[in-house]
């Protein structure tokens, strides 16, 4: 059975007569990968870039993804053994990280976080607002490579052999990335909860 066939329902991925026809560069074929992979290559950028991301500049990132992504996807093989929103992924990693080396971002706060609906008192909304704050500060914290590692894993829910693919690293090394990440985000957490 055809990967990118027998995955389609899934978030990010594609059926593979689309994929054929963004490659010949079809607009409504290019329309459907767009609107298809938008939200999770925007979520990644987000939190790759970390809290101190303007929107445009996450907005930027996104465009330069896909600009990529068109440019490579004469060269995806939809018989191959990566699905393709592990592909995209990929080319949104490399993409990310060569930026974050080229400038690292500032760190301020969230702007326009939504606020949670189980309690709206403005207490606890600030209280929230500040610890939402605290852990994006924690996981924009963390190096590139344990930050992408932790991203793909929590927020993507990719697994180990997904991550290790996108990354191009061993399972071991995906395995490493997130216990290492874990600790440091457990012991940010921690300095948050002791602080007076």
């Amino acid at each position: 059975m055809n990967v990118a066939r027998a995955s389609a329902s899934l978030p990010g991925e594609l059926d593979e007569t689309t994929i054929v026809a963004a490659s010949r560069g079809e607009p409504w074929a290019a329309r459907r990968l767009v609107e298809v992979t938008q939200r999770m290559v925007h979520r990644y950028a987000w939190r790759m870039l970390g809290p101190g991301a303007s929107r445009s500049r996450a907005a930027e990132m996104v465009q330069e993804v896909y600009a990529r992504v068109f440019r490579a996807l004469p060269r995806y093989r939809t018989d191959g053994a990566a699905r393709f929103a592990t592909w995209l992924l990929i080319i949104a990693h490399r993409t990310l990280v060569d930026e974050l080396r080229r400038r690292r971002p500032e760190l301020t706060t969230l702007e326009g976080s939504a606020p949670g609906r189980l309690d709206d008192r403005p207490d606890r909304m600030r209280e929230r607002k500040e610890l939402g704050e605290q852990i994006a500060a924690a996981v924009h914290d963390l190096s590139p490579p344990m930050r992408s590692a932790f991203i793909l894993r929590a927020y993507h829910d990719r697994s180990i052999a997904e991550i290790a693919d996108a990354l191009d690293i061993d399972p071991g090394t995906v395995k490493s990335r997130l216990h290492r990440a874990r600790q440091a985000l457990q012991a940010a957490l921690e300095e948050i909860h002791d602080e007076p």
